[in-house]
This record gives structure tokens, C-alpha cells and sequence, in this order.
């Protein structure tokens, strides 16, 4: 239902919350403070007896709740992309039933099955850990979580084709990528140390995209029987992407051949930042892959 209420009922809603409006709700009750505060009765009055539109809803469950939130915003005007698919994963993480039709209608078990492996990633990873925000956290520079769930989203795609264990997919899925990512940060350091990560962009959404292709790579050709290591084992994982990396070779805006860990160079100085748009993401992983093809002395792609 919708009903109009006095701004100064929002100090006694007792059990009920507010699901949408938060900051402008609060922002109001700030301005009521403040005029009280100055001894301005007057505006006090004014600001508390503003009324405000609500839709209140009855639901007990939480996810429902939810859902209806989901629904509306959906369907009537634009959400960030990041909070949607956020809470129609975390509806599915409980079973809710609608949230699980929802997925499937519109065609995102894909993108919820991967978002289970970033959020992971984000909470325990070695290299991603506190490189990853969430919806409505700060954190400028860090991707998004939806962000590195698409990136993750090929691979996951071809291990859950190809996964006859019984070890679920999303546990492979995260041990291979952390394993991946730990071998590049064992071999390359200055990448990930604190004292000098900000000169880099490795974990900024272009070349890591760029760099999670090769890892798909690499996995296609761990089911021919090609040796690339274990793939769960960052020490062998490692052997392997150091000197691909190394003796991969590409031009910077200076026109200077840069190679190793400077491929990732922030600015004018690196290689990586140059492939902005999908169509070069995969020129770039085309490009490492061939090295790597040579690095295992396969015919190159």
C-alpha cells in the first residue's frame, strides 16, 4: 500500500525498517537536528510535519522482502548492476525459490554460480582479498564484485562442463584461480607488495580480464594432456607463468618494448592498459598465449 506519513513518525517505527531511502530519510532527520540544535522552532516544526510517500509491505521473511525490493527496481527503474545481481545471489545462497526462478529466467545461473567463487575470493583470497568491492562499499579502484564474477565466468564454464568429481565446482573453480593468481604474485612481487601495487594495474579490470583468458587457456590445454603443472599448486603454477611473462614482449604509448611485470605499469609506461575494449582484451590474451604455446613447444595458435 501506499500512504503519506509525517516525516517525525520515522523516530517510532518500532519493528519496522526502512528497506529503501535510507540517506534521504536520515539527511531529513540530520536538517530536523540541526534546526532544533539553532533553536529554530520554527523550521523544526516545518521539517517534522513534511510528509513523506512510502510503500509499506507486510512480510515476515526477510527474503521475500527482498524479492518485492528486487522486483520493483527491476522492472520499474535502473539499479546499479552490482546490487541487483547481489541480492538475487544472496537469495539463491538461501534457496528462496523465487530468487532461484529468477535466475534461471533470466538466464544468470552462470553469473550467480561465479559470483560465489569472487565473493570467496574476496574473503579469503591471498591476492584478491580487500582488492574486491562489494555493492555500496567504497573502495575506489577496486573492481567490482559482479566485475570479477564476469571474468571468472569462462572459466567456470568450462570446468563445470568438463567436472566428473564430486567436488563441487565452484571449490575447483576457486582453488585453480587462487592458485593461478598466487603463482603470478610468487613470480612477480613488486605486482602485489604494498609498498609499490599502486604502480600497477594488474588487478584492475582490463588486464586481469586479459589475464583470466590465458588462465582458460591453460585449463583447455590441461584436458589434452598437455603438462602445465597442477593446476590447484601455485608452486608449479608458478614455473610455468614466470617465464611466458617474462619473454612476452609488447610496446607501451612510449613505444618502448616492455616485458615481465612492466607489461603492467600503470600510465605510459606499461602495455596492458592500451587494451581497453573487448575485441583488444582478446588480442592481448591471443598475443600471451602464443607465447606460452611456444614457452611448452606447441604449435602456436
Amino acid at each position: 500500500m501506499v500512504i503519506f506519513i509525517p516525516l517525525n513518525i520515522y523516530l517510532h517505527i518500532g519493528k519496522f525498517r526502512v528497506l529503501d531511502g535510507q540517506t534521504r530519510l536520515r539527511g531529513a532527520l540530520r536538517a530536523w537536528r540541526d534546526a532544533k540544535k539553532d533553536n529554530d522552532l520554527y523550521l523544526a516544526s516545518q521539517i517534522a510535519d513534511m510528509r513523506v510517500s512510502i510503500t509499506l509491505t507486510f512480510c515476515a521473511d526477510i527474503f521475500k522482502e527482498a524479492y518485492i525490493f528486487y522486483l520493483i527496481n527491476q522492472y520499474s527503474k535502473a539499479i546499479p548492476p552490482d546490487g541487483a545481481t547481489r541480492l538475487l545471489f544472496e537469495g539463491v545462497k538461501k534457496k528462496k525459490i523465487n530468487f532461484m526462478n529468477e535466475v534461471t529466467r533470466a538466464g544468470k545461473v552462470q553469473e550467480i554460480e561465479s559470483m560465489a567463487v569472487a565473493e570467496k575470493l574476496s574473503k579469503k583470497s591471498n591476492v584478491w582479498g580487500g582488492s574486491i568491492r562489494d555493492f555500496n562499499e567504497s573502495g575506489g579502484g577496486n573492481m567490482s564484485i559482479k566485475a570479477v564474477a564476469r571474468i571468472i565466468m569462462p572459466l567456470y564454464k568450462e570446468i563445470k562442463g568438463n567436472n566428473k568429481s564430486s567436488k563441487p565446482t565452484e571449490d575447483i573453480v576457486y582453488d585453480v584461480v587462487e592458485a593461478y593468481w598466487c603463482s603470478i604474485a610468487a613470480a612477480f612481487p613488486v605486482m602485489f607488495n604494498s609498498n609499490t601495487s599502486h604502480k600497477y594495474n594488474i588487478l584492475k579490470a582490463g588486464p586481469s580480464e586479459i589475464m583470466m583468458k590465458v588462465l582458460v587457456s591453460i585449463y583447455n590445454l590441461s584436458l589434452t594432456g598437455v603438462n602445465v603443472g597442477n593446476m590447484t599448486d601455485s608452486k608449479n603454477f608458478g614455473k610455468l607463468m614466470k617465464p611466458v611473462l617474462d619473454n612476452f614482449k609488447d610496446s607501451n604509448s612510449n613505444n618502448q618494448t616492455v616485458s615481465g611485470d612492466k607489461l603492467f605499469l600503470k600510465g605510459e609506461e606499461g602495455a596492458m592498459g592500451k587494451y581497453s575494449n573487448n575485441a583488444a582484451k582478446r588480442d592481448a590474451a591471443r598475443l600471451i598465449n602464443r607465447q606460452l604455446f611456444s614457452h611448452l613447444n606447441l604449435p602456436t595458435p
